[in-house]
């Protein structure tokens, strides 16, 4: 079965179900658990962490004891996010275009699209990742690559599947209930830093109380990741 990249509701359902099968072995090999709760994770993890907080929140807030949650570098806002990278210049970077293009043809795929690379992608980019997948080594900015149809559907609103789906799988439209980190380099070329801000502004606007922004100045995607790691441990050991 293909990895559903970047898909919402199967990263947080997935993560759920582990939690419960964790759960039900500690009890089963009778390992003591206070049933606590801290939720981290960066990158992909971050935005399946934002989402798992929000299954646990809405759907069994009984099922454990949420304490804390750090977010670290997610895409939580998938449609201000693509249309930025279909209407602007991108870094260019191999690794961040494979990670955009994987996304695309998850949702092409789990939403039952079925279109062809070539709508997608212009030539040489739809052959390379037709034969290499997410090993193709694309370096020029995402919009580049990108045919004029599909950018144009995008920017436009005209291709509301497409824009269906990413609306289905931006994480942060909702109040948080736990307290609540969100950590992001503010030099982030790959998932950029505007997905954590427009996800704090909105969660601040419907309310929420419990949630932190802490941009890393200067910081990039991977550069970032030893203070994260660093002020989500701060952060959770004021939880106890």
């Amino acid at each position: 079965m293909l990895h559903p990249y970047e898909h919402r509701k199967t990263l947080a359902s997935s993560s759920y179900d582990m939690l419960l099968a964790v759960r039900e072995f500690c009890q089963q090999k009778s390992i003591g658990w206070n049933n606590n709760l801290y939720l981290s994770g960066y990158s992909q993890g971050g935005g399946a962490t934002m989402g798992l907080q929000q299954k646990i929140e809405s759907e069994s807030p009984m099922a454990f004891a949420l304490k804390g949650v750090s977010c670290g570098a997610g895409a939580y806002d998938k449609t201000s996010f693509s249309k930025f990278l279909l209407g602007n210049p991108s870094s260019g970077l191999p690794v961040a275009n494979s990670q955009y293009i994987w996304v695309m043809q998850t949702y092409n795929r789990i939403y039952g699209f079925n279109r062809p690379l070539s709508f997608y992608l212009k030539e040489p980019y739809a052959t390379q990742v037709q034969s290499q997948g997410t090993a193709a080594t694309i370096n020029v900015s995402l919009h580049l690559a990108l045919t004029d149809t599909f950018r144009a559907g995008i920017l436009n609103g005209t291709d509301t599947e497409y824009l269906n789906a990413l609306k289905e799988n931006d994480i942060y439209n909702f109040v948080p209930k736990t307290p609540t980190l969100l950590i992001h380099g503010t030099d982030d070329k790959q998932v950029y830093f505007l997905n954590s801000q427009n996800a704090f502004d909105a969660m601040k606007k419907q309310g929420a109380l419990s949630v932190q922004l802490v941009p890393l100045p200067g910081k990039a995607h991977d550069t970032s990741i030893p203070d994260y790691l660093v002020k989500t441990l701060q952060f959770f050991s004021t939880l106890q």
